[in-house]
């Protein structure tokens, strides 16, 4: 098969990741978006819905970010983006407790989302063999017994977008299963896992001086029992972003009173102290587009050629563990990857989607898990292996170590930045949590009024 042209509907993180793996291979590569990637803007897209909340890329995300567009990390940072210790600058309040603070590798990225699309799009469409077309895709091509292209709704009509492979990355609402259908082929079955949560999010300056100690963040996540959380989480610039979360149809409001009414809920009072004394820098934004959503294509067994699936439109989250962007990454990772591995595209659906899945394990159960483990959660539950059920018991118990244990708190972080849960079973962890174990170790008593002091 030609490698001509290549097709790729939808203009964020994963549509850009495509793109970027496509162009090493094609001749030329078109971009398809209902909003005008290449129009100058500070705001958040209208076809984001997590855009206006809390960011930052993982560890993970940020390396295969720098492998697909080297120096990505460096320029977002000349233009006021944040590296830093999560263990060290903040402060996590647990069901257990304050974790531990100190010196750590786990490292977080602070960084609004349209400054991330807006440096990802100028390297993408600055690329000489990368188009943009501004339309809305309408439904997939049939050439034969493969997709050929796309048709798509622009301001001047309907016109065809003939291709040699296309890529779906519209997001979570992706009408591409129905499109597949409608062509003759077997869409995708689904699971949908939705544990109900709002998030409200609004920009701020803090003053340096509202600070208790030496933190600049501070996160409280929902928990069994508990259904109001938020986050206080560095961005670009000075800024910092006030993410709430409400699990279970404990929606935050978006007005003012409303916010402070339930920031006031959460079980760490630090929240809105800080809000209090902080100058906006934003409106309050909501949203509930936070349903865990997995198409399988991998279950497909004769996917249709010319056609492969990533990103949200594969495999979407609740967004609370930030892991959106670095999926979307590691598919087009993947994807360049399998371009120069296979002359035949033909053969490539198959092998991407296994591939992808695999990949997907990890992060899916990160947050569904986490969904599942409030009774209002709706969606299939899963019944654990044995070992499976003996590593959740692990995890609980390195999650009450991390309260006292800064290098426990560093596994832990650092296992979820990477997608890697394999990385809290060395031997030396296991060893110190046995050892906790059979101590029955008493926790010590945690005041959510007092934030840890670093520990040097």
């Amino acid at each position: 098969m030609a490698r001509d042209h290549a097709v790729v509907i939808g203009g964020s993180f994963a549509g850009l990741a495509a793109a970027r793996a496509l162009s090493d291979t094609f001749e030329k590569v078109t971009i398809i978006d209902r909003d005008d990637l290449e129009a100058p803007g500070n705001g958040p897209r209208r076809g984001v819905p997590q855009s206006a909340h809390v960011h930052g890329i993982r560890m993970l995300g940020r390396a295969v970010m720098e492998e697909l567009m080297p120096g990505f990390v460096n320029e977002t940072l000349e233009q006021g983006a944040r590296l830093f210790d999560v263990l060290s600058l903040g402060a996590n309040y647990t069901p257990f407790g304050w974790w531990a603070r100190g010196t750590t590798q786990a490292g977080g990225y602070g960084i609004r989302r349209v400054l991330l699309e807006s440096v990802a799009r100028r390297r993408i469409l600055a690329l000489g063999n990368v188009d943009f077309v501004c339309g809305q895709a309408a439904e997939l091509l049939r050439v034969g017994d493969r997709i050929g292209g796309v048709s798509v709704l622009t301001d001047g009509g309907t016109r065809s977008l003939d291709a040699d492979l296309t890529v779906d990355a519209s997001g979570k609402g992706s009408s591409a299963p129905g499109w597949l259908e409608k062509a003759g082929f077997t869409p995708p079955d689904e699971d949908i896992i939705n544990g109900y949560v709002g998030y409200a999010s609004q920009l701020v300056k803090v003053p340096e001086d509202a600070w208790p100690g030496d933190m600049q963040f501070v996160s409280q996540l929902p928990w069994p029992g508990q259904t109001k959380g938020a986050i206080l989480y560095p961005q670009d610039n000075g800024l910092h972003i006030l993410t709430l979360f409400g699990h279970s149809r404990d929606y935050p409001p978006g007005d003012e009173e409303g916010y402070k009414a339930f920031m006031q809920g959460c079980k760490v009072p630090l929240f809105y102290d800080l809000w209090s004394k902080s100058e906006p820098a934003s409106g309050i934004a909501t949203s509930r587009s936070t349903a865990n959503r997995m198409r399988h294509y991998t279950r497909l067994s004769d996917p249709p050629a010319g056609f492969i699936a990533l990103g949200d439109a594969v495999a979407s989250f609740n967004p609370i563990f930030g892991q959106g962007i670095t999926c979307s990454l590691l598919g087009g990772r993947l994807l360049r990857d399998l371009l120069t591995e296979f002359d035949d595209l033909a053969a490539l659906p198959k092998r991407f989607n296994d591939d992808l899945a695999r990949m997907l394990v990890a992060p899916w159960h990160t947050a569904t898990d986490f969904d599942l483990s409030f009774p209002e959660t709706v969606g299939p539950r899963r019944t654990l292996s044995t070992e499976e059920q003996e590593f959740a018991n692990y995890r609980l118990t390195l999650a009450q170590m991390a309260t006292v244990d800064v290098s426990v708190a560093e596994a832990i972080q650092v296992a979820e930045q990477m997608f890697d849960p394999a990385l809290l079973l060395v031997p030396e962890l296991q060893d110190k949590a046995r050892q906790f174990a059979q101590r029955g170790t008493p926790l010590p008593v945690s005041d959510p009024l007092r934030p840890p002091a670093f520990a040097a």
